[in-house]
């Protein structure tokens, strides 16, 4: 074959990765690395990008968090899927659009379709942070039953405080809790699925790391370490400051498959809830008697995707469209992020062909997004509206030059709307000790990206060679402009 434009981590690099994040697990495939803000927070970085500009497809879903800031990792589970891909190429345009950097697409293992019932225990341990985390899966399909499938996974994942050669990190633990469960109806020509998962976790945030003044900050740059208070040995426990994380999915899919087609329609519902809790209590006595958190938001979301698939021999077509309906609530006193609504629309059409010796792609898409905020300035609630529409394409030609060798030329053409904490972020990001004030008046991103690429894959050897040009009109970013004191 010529080469793809999709990168897909093997069976042993996914067994070797167990336990660790899904950002430090997928960073092994070539152009992509993991952002990292703490102990226990990363995300994948494309190409140079993370956050708003890396789009993650969970079970075929659009994964939908409070992914704005550098703090927030993505709320998956790694034990719960076996497909990891990352998708740069004409392909990515029918999954998102404005994600410059590209596709994350993470998919569990198909449904058992033979009798019986088999499983997985899976188990890792870490000496650092004495770090366990036990996984459990069970499926099965039964002869009584033939057409219906199922299966159930669970993990469990527990750290204390990291250790730098000479001291332990205080609060610097976690907890987390997973679970999901996959049900499935199979005819000749049709199924019907359902994926539910459910993610908990509480991270604990170095207590070093939160400063209350300049003085402080400029007497631990002057040190070789923290200060005693913050390093006095290990611990699971887990104090303020901490974040607690909830992210729960449900998608119902129906495909029905044709001689050389299918259509697939995809249903799904996702909550997120992020609240953050500041290392002081308030001075309210009350309040700090409540222990609530300083900053939380939860984000409901539904989602509806129809698409046409068709395969043949030397050529294929992706047709499709959606729409997304998201509600984000403010359930705190600070209001840096505003309670909003938005909806989403979105058409996609996606051509490939190939032979033995060419490939060639070539996509486009559509996005239409309405945002309706509701901020509160000063003594009242101030409502408005956004409106963006952006636009994307990409052409690829790929040429195999010989058995072991190929090449491939790309060239992606990408806007991205401004992300809500762009354009109405106000006052202190909690996560980052920063004052961040975003802009309503911003414009949508352009980006050009020229992409060349080679793979030489030999019996025993293999070597990927992965360059690119990128220009990037309009780019929204925060420009540090002083200190508030």
């Amino acid at each position: 074959k010529t080469l793809s434009n999709e990168r897909v981590l093997s069976e042993e690099e996914v067994a070797r990765s167990s336990g660790e994040s899904m950002a430090e697990m997928i960073k092994s495939i070539p152009g992509v690395n993991s952002f990292k803000t703490g102990t226990n927070v990363s995300k994948p970085m494309i190409g140079g990008f993370t956050s708003n500009r890396v789009q993650i497809l969970n079970s075929g879903l659009q994964h939908i968090n409070q992914n704005w800031g550098d703090e927030h990792a993505p709320e998956i589970d790694p034990f719960a899927y076996v497909d990891y891909k990352v998708i740069k190429g004409a392909g990515a345009l029918s999954y998102g659009g404005g994600a410059i950097g590209g596709i994350v697409l993470l998919e569990p293992k198909p449904l058992k379709r033979t009798f019986g019932i088999g499983g997985k225990i899976n188990g890792v341990y870490a000496t650092n942070n004495r770090m366990y985390a036990p996984a459990l899966m069970l499926e099965g399909n039964h002869a009584f039953l033939p057409k219906f499938s199922w299966r159930a996974q669970a993990s469990y994942k527990r750290s204390g405080n990291i250790r730098s050669p000479d001291y332990y990190q205080d609060n610097t633990g976690l907890s987390e809790t997973n679970f999901s469960y996959h049900l499935g109806w199979f005819e000749e020509n049709w199924n019907v699925q359902i994926n539910y998962s459910l993610f908990e976790s509480e991270v604990g945030i170095f207590s070093g790391a939160h400063l209350g003044n300049l003085t402080d900050l400029n007497n631990i740059l002057e040190q070789d370490r923290p200060n005693d208070i913050d390093t006095e040995g290990f611990s699971y426990s887990i104090e303020r400051p901490y974040q607690l994380i909830t992210h729960e999915l449900v998608k119902g899919s129906f495909n029905r498959y044709f001689e050389n087609s299918k259509i697939e329609l995809q249903i799904g519902r996702q909550f997120n809830i992020r609240e953050e809790f500041d290392k002081e209590l308030p001075r309210n006595d009350y309040l700090a008697s409540l222990d609530i958190p300083e900053f939380s938001l939860s984000l409901e979301s539904y989602i509806a995707n129809l698409s046409y698939q068709l395969s043949k021999e030397n050529y294929s077509y992706h047709l499709g469209g959606g729409i997304v309906e998201k509600d984000n609530t403010v359930n705190s006193f600070i209001d840096f992020i505003p309670a909003y609504k938005s909806t989403h629309y979105d058409l996609f059409s996606v051509g490939k062909w190939d032979n033995d010796k060419w490939n060639i792609e070539v996509a486009l898409r559509m996005d239409q997004v309405e945002m309706d905020v509701n901020r509160f300035i000063q003594t009242e609630y101030v409502g408005s509206k956004n409106s963006f529409t952006t636009y994307s394409a990409v052409a690829g030609i790929g040429k195999k030059l010989s058995e072991h060798f190929a090449v491939n030329l790309n060239y992606n053409y990408a806007e991205r709307a401004p992300a809500i904490n762009e354009l109405y972020s106000d006052g202190l990001h909690h996560g980052t000790a920063s004052l961040e004030y975003g802009d309503p008046t911003i414009q949508k991103e352009r980006a050009n990206t020229l992409r060349l690429n080679a793979d030489l894959d030999l019996d025993r050897f293999s070597l990927q060679l992965n360059s690119y040009l990128q220009w990037i009109d309009d780019f929204i970013y925060l420009e540090p402009d002083g200190l508030d004191l």
